[in-house]
């Protein structure tokens, strides 16, 4: 037992140092990669620093290049969105019934108080004749009770309970009549009738869908939006509404409203736009909404291409002086897009800068030009 338990000892302590032993390796192999990878850059440099005092070398690095210009740049970013009618509904009753009359079909425009459909109502229009004659006969009493209160025939109170009883029916009434308007569906706007869900005869409840009404007259486009862009947005920043369906494209327009809450599902805010309307702007097209989020008027712009990145990460470009020496010079780009970059620093109007030909190049390297700027 107790070898057993000397064995297993000495196999832990050779197993460990074996492990030891390796990661120290690896990191040795990695320090080497990363210092090869320096001396080849320092080599490359010195080699075509050795280069450029080789008289018996007459051949130059060919490069074309490109002008540094003082420019507006900007820059955006797209995102889809869709289209939305302002007023876009399903119309539904508010007392359900038999659908005894309905009186519009699918395309049609209408007017605002165009009635839609009419439900059955026979019974609270039974009520209603039953009332108005309680009524009639509550009527004459009062007034007959009037005018003998009047002559000096009855009481205050005797009055007073004839006019009560007919007050309350006359409220009652009103209460009917505002009950049976219910039985009648109508358009609360002037629109077309986009869907009818429903045929006449057919028994309908309380809020079940009639018809679906569409008034285009004001239209916008909703869309969202990464809340990384949120410090960028405001309400004058300039978007362009591409609607790739029908090839039509509204340029410069502004956001209307940024939504105040940020959607945890997807970290998105809403932004909406409005547009003009138009026959082909209908509801839930889709759009792409390109959102400028960075201006520079007086910006330093250059081809995305001629800007390199060095071993240690820094941003640079080959300018070209006045004696054709490619000289690397480090920048700082405020933003790039679509193949041009705006510099902050290191470049200024009229440099040229190497578009290509300036990945075998090294500092001071002689070169000539093959395109004209």
């Amino acid at each position: 037992m107790k070898n057993t338990l000397y064995f297993l000892l000495f196999a832990s302590i050779i197993f460990t140092s074996c492990k030891d032993e390796k990661e120290e390796l690896e990191k040795e192999r990695d320090e080497l990669k990363k210092e090869i990878t320096e001396k080849k850059t320092e080599l490359s440099e010195i080699e075509g620093k050795l280069k450029a005092f080789d008289t018996t070398d007459t051949s130059l690095s060919k490069v074309e290049i490109a002008l540094a210009k003082k420019n507006i740049f900007e820059h955006f970013f797209e995102v889809q969105g869709e289209l939305k009618a302002e007023k876009n509904s399903i119309l539904t009753p508010e007392s359900g019934g038999k659908i005894i009359s309905l009186n519009v079909k699918e395309g049609q425009y209408v007017q605002e108080g165009t009635v839609i459909a009419v439900f059955d109502q026979s019974v609270i229009s039974s009520n209603i004749k039953e009332l108005e004659n309680n009524l009639e006969m509550s009527k004459y009493l009062y007034e007959k009770q009037k005018s003998l209160f009047e002559q000096g025939v009855g009481s205050e109170l005797q009055l007073k309970q004839a006019q009560a009883q007919y007050e309350s029916l006359k409220q009652t009434k009103q209460t009917l009549n505002t009950q049976q308007s219910k039985f009648v569906l109508k358009a609360p706007y002037a629109g077309h009738i986009e869907k009818v869900f429903v045929v006449e005869g057919e028994v309908a409840s309380p809020a079940s869908a009639i018809v679906r009404i569409i008034n285009l007259s004001k239209v916008s486009v909703v869309a969202d939006i990464s809340e990384v862009y949120l410090k960028n947005l405001t309400m004058n920043t300039k978007v362009d509404v591409i609607f790739p369906a029908i090839e039509d494209t509204i340029y410069s327009t502004n956001i209307t409203r940024m939504g105040k809450f940020i959607n945890p599902a997807n970290r998105t805010i809403e932004v909406e736009i409005n547009i003009p309307s138009k026959e082909k702007y209908i509801p839930n097209l889709m759009s792409v909404i390109k959102v400028r989020d960075f201006i520079d008027t007086v910006a330093i712009v250059i081809p995305t291409a001629t800007v390199l990145e060095d071993n240690k990460g820094n941003s640079f470009v080959f300018k070209v002086n006045k004696n054709n020496e490619a000289i690397k010079t480090l920048v700082e780009v405020e933003s790039s897009y679509k193949g041009m970059s705006a510099i902050k620093h290191g470049v200024s109007a009229g440099d040229k800068v190497v578009l290509r030909g300036a990945r075998k190049l090294v500092n001071e390297q002689k070169v000539e030009i093959e395109n004209k700027q």
